[in-house]
């Protein structure tokens, strides 16, 4: 990805009955301003010498997208399609569901309370005080989410399978004399 724009390419190679390629992908997408993003590729067939051209239009409209595409081929001609896509999460500690348009499934979540912790055994126990709009940290930057009333922040779209180290923004608690015991939690 090169600023608000992508390109990828693909080989696929048939192994049996003998190796050889099969097919060449290309294809290539551009962001159009915040909500808007526009595809186009192609895919050629090697072995009957088919080409395959698409395009398609996306709208993110926040908890949901919607898109158009069309695609052509010698082959099969001309299709048109429409499509909605949703993404769904679940913050564990609040029977709230969440929406997106964006996918989660290949990303990482985690539900995170900030409190004053009076005792210092790093659990919240009964009467200790949720600390509300209290910003995090993820690697060092400011994630989107503040904590709520019962201190609690859900962080989600999150690289998957690398250490993270997730922090408060200590800059942003209310008292300047509150100091997390730990500088993050990874």
């Amino acid at each position: 990805r090169v600023g608000d724009m992508g390109l990828s390419t693909e080989l696929a190679y048939s192994l049996r009955p003998d190796s050889k390629l099969s097919s060449v992908k290309l294809a290539a997408d551009k962001r159009l301003g915040d909500a808007y993003q526009l595809n186009l590729g192609l895919v050629h067939s090697v072995g009957s010498g088919d080409t395959q051209y698409t395009s398609a239009l996306n709208k993110s409209l926040g908890s949901f997208a919607m898109g158009a595409n069309l695609s052509y081929s010698a082959s099969a001609g001309y299709a048109v399609g429409l499509q909605f896509f949703m993404a769904t999460s679940r913050e564990p500690r609040e029977p709230q569901w969440r929406f997106s348009a964006q996918p989660k499934a290949d990303t990482g979540a985690a539900s995170v309370r900030v409190f004053v912790d009076s005792n210092g055994n790093g659990e919240m126990d009964a009467g200790e005080e949720p600390i509300q709009n209290a910003a995090l940290t993820v690697n060092g930057n400011r994630a989107p989410a503040k904590t709520n009333a019962d201190g609690l922040a859900w962080l989600e779209h999150l690289p998957i399978r690398q250490h993270l180290d997730i922090a408060v923004d200590t800059q942003t608690l209310e008292d300047p004399y509150w100091i997390p015991l730990r500088k993050g939690v990874s």
